[in-house]
């Protein structure tokens, strides 16, 4: 099951509320308890969660087919079997738990649509308000900032097929392949603001992998990560397409080529041009010092 049969299946509840208000009695419970339950002991967040995965049919990545209502339960299910991600890592598909109050336990769920890249995500939620985050009686689409998120859960789901696009040849370009690999928001606005350089940092960490958080802060782990992924004419490699994002992204042409992942004479005179002009070594390797230049 593909992450983004998930996000489509939640999505299509938006707006289904409980019946009469304030009673839990909603369709997901009646799915889940199998009978009409009514009252305060029955919160739904979790149990839209379970009846999205049980009508996608995909039962079995939600806590291994079984059932739960509880999010502490969900949590130690994510815990013990990996799936946990870092709170700045989410992407469409992820199940993200609340703790709204600082009291040291999961009391809130939900489904992550997107990841805004900004700290913040937007997400899919039942049993959600705007008078009540985590007994509203609806299921709504929600923004979260990341200081409320408790823990992170990444099902097990199949990798969604590939969209080719375009190789970039312009920021605009860059963002929309960068949307497309990050499942991001950025706006297609040709402009290298923040929001893009943190969004080619993130997808810099995620391709080096080696244990970095895929935060968007290029910080000393980082930092001695680009140490050990020096770039050199010659490579073909997904690092060699950032390296030419973040030079177009930094005012220079690669074109006709544009960001093709592959390492020729021409990116090598861009490369060249960038490290003379940052008073670096003008050797044409990406090695840590250039990466910093470009990335940080």
């Amino acid at each position: 099951m593909y992450a983004s049969k998930i996000v489509e299946k939640a999505k299509s509840f938006i707006g289904v509320k409980e019946n009469p208000p304030s009673s839990n009695d909603v369709v997901f419970n009646r799915n889940y308890y199998g009978r009409i339950v009514r009252g305060s002991a029955y919160p739904w967040c979790v149990t839209f969660i379970w009846d999205v995965f049980r009508l996608a049919g995909a039962s079995t990545l939600f806590y291994n087919g079984q059932k739960t209502a509880y999010c502490p339960t969900l949590e130690g299910w994510g815990r013990s079997q990996g799936l946990v991600v870092g709170k700045n890592s989410g992407t469409d598909g992820d199940i993200v738990l609340y703790d709204f109050k600082g009291r040291g336990e999961a009391t809130h769920a939900g489904i992550i649509e997107k990841n805004n890249l900004d700290g913040s995500y937007t997400t899919i939620e039942g049993n959600t308000g705007i008078n009540s985050d985590e007994n509203g009686g609806t299921v709504m689409r929600r923004v979260r900032n990341t200081s409320v998120i408790r823990c992170i859960i990444r099902p097990k789901y199949l990798q969604e097929p590939v969209n080719t696009t375009k190789t970039p040849n312009t920021i605009k370009e860059v963002q929309e392949y960068l949307n497309e690999k990050l499942k991001g928001n950025l706006s297609i606005d040709g402009s290298f603001g923040p929001l893009t350089n943190k969004a080619l940092i993130m997808y810099w960490q995620s391709v080096v992998g080696s244990g970095l958080s895929v935060d968007g802060s290029f910080g000393p782990k980082s930092q001695a990560a680009a140490s050990m992924n020096n770039l050199k004419k010659g490579d073909k490699e997904e690092l060699v397409r950032i390296m030419q994002m973040a030079l177009i992204c930094r005012g220079y042409s690669l074109k006709p080529y544009g960001a093709d992942g592959s390492f020729g004479p021409a990116s090598e005179t861009v490369l060249k041009s960038f490290q003379r002009y940052n008073r670096l070594s003008v050797d044409g390797i990406c090695g840590r010092k250039t990466w910093i230049a470009l990335l940080k």
